[in-house]
């Protein structure tokens, strides 16, 4: 257990910030704070981007589905 610096209540010793008063009780980094979540967005901008090649596949068949037609509609 760790005391605020600030109010003087305690705190767990894993708080990067007193939730009393929102001092700063450690130092830390970026990483540290966010790093599950940005594994998950990592995760989350692959699966977004199969999705968009996908999506992005379907509408090149079906324009070249509809210029197959346009193109034999016109030899006619």
């Amino acid at each position: 257990l760790t005391f605020c610096t600030f109010c003087g209540k305690v705190l767990n010793g894993d708080f990067y910030f007193c939730p009393y008063c929102g001092t700063q009780c450690r130092d830390y980094s970026f990483e540290e704070l966010a790093g599950p979540g940005l594994e998950n967005l990592g995760k989350y901008l692959v699966l977004e981007g199969l999705d968009r090649l996908s999506s992005m596949e379907s509408l090149l068949e079906n324009l070249e589905t509809e210029l197959t037609i346009f193109l034999s509609l016109k030899m006619i």
